[in-house]
């Protein structure tokens, strides 16, 4: 959470030929990785009435999902009360999106090894830095001027930089394992990178989705952007943003002594991904200096 996975999420849906699920098994009371696995699968494959109680959440929970499906299901009411619509409005999707970010890079290896899918992973990762920042400053129910309500928020452990970084290195350790194995059907992309450029990134993965990158999907693409939320862009849950301005914005936030902390728990997992350790304050504080060393092709050899 906080790596711009809603974000990159609403990029990779901008076409109208993607069925979308985010986050399928957070909060799920599932036990493993099989399970988790199987569960991921159902979704993939639009057998949403194996999954009663998940239909009843994806309709009416706190996210999104396919917004173009339950738009249609509260326009035309009744229409949804059981599962058949929103299968058939999965199954004639082109691609099948799904946002995972609770369980590790793990249960998408296994998801590739499933020969009756045809399964692709975007696997996306942003500085930890930038991502320990944005979770400190939810305090108290509170991120700056927005209050945002009892219990929203993060327990300490998960704003720990020992803590996160080991869950970076273990990703880091599968991306190997499906680079070497799957070459053809997984990609990396840096949040950074997509922010920056979210044209030039977007007309690499949408083929790679199988899908075209068409004008209607690159004008959606710039509306979420360029900055045409209004007032309410810099609210902390929000995926329309002048991105190229607010992406290292994280900077100005997180006091170089606490940056430090974070880059000596986690400079592996800096260098992994190509991002730049900063030696004095001096270079923290200059925004001229990126915190991208190496660039996205560099990262993804």
């Amino acid at each position: 959470m906080r790596s711009g996975s809603s974000f990159a999420g609403d990029l990779l849906t901008a076409s109208p030929h993607t069925f979308y699920t985010e986050e399928p098994l957070r909060g799920s009371k599932l036990s493993g990785r099989a399970e988790s696995v199987a569960f991921l699968k159902d979704i993939l494959q639009c057998r949403f009435r194996e999954r009663p109680r998940f239909l009843e959440k994806w309709m009416y929970g706190a996210n999104t999902n396919d917004y173009r499906t339950k738009l249609l299901c509260t326009v035309v009411r009744g229409v949804c009360e059981d599962a058949s619509l929103v299968e058939a409005m999965c199954q004639a999707a082109r691609a099948k999106v799904t946002r995972v970010v609770s369980r590790e890079m793990g249960a998408a290896a296994a998801l590739l090894e499933e020969g009756g899918l045809s399964v692709r992973v975007i696997h996306l990762v942003r500085d930890p830095r930038a991502l320990l920042a944005s979770r400190a400053r939810f305090r108290n129910g509170s991120h700056g001027k927005y209050v945002l309500g009892a219990g929203i928020g993060f327990r300490q452990e998960e704003k720990d930089p020992s803590a996160v970084c080991a869950r970076y290195r273990q990703d880091v350790a599968a991306r190997a394992s499906l680079l070497r194995l799957h070459p053809d059907r997984y990609v990396l992309v840096r949040y950074e990178d997509l922010a920056l450029d979210a044209d030039g990134v977007l007309r690499r993965l949408y083929p790679f989705m199988g899908l075209p990158y068409t004008a209607t999907a690159a004008c959606r693409v710039a509306f979420h952007t360029l900055g045409l939320g209004g007032a309410s862009s810099d609210h902390p849950f929000s995926t329309v943003k002048n991105s190229t301005s607010t992406v290292f914005s994280w900077r100005r936030h997180l006091p170089f002594r606490d940056m430090a902390r974070i880059q000596k728990e986690c400079g592996d997992v800096l260098e992994a991904y190509g991002y730049r350790s900063f030696r004095t304050q001096k270079e923290y504080e200059n925004m001229r200096v990126s915190p991208l060393y190496l660039s996205e092709e560099e990262v993804t050899r």
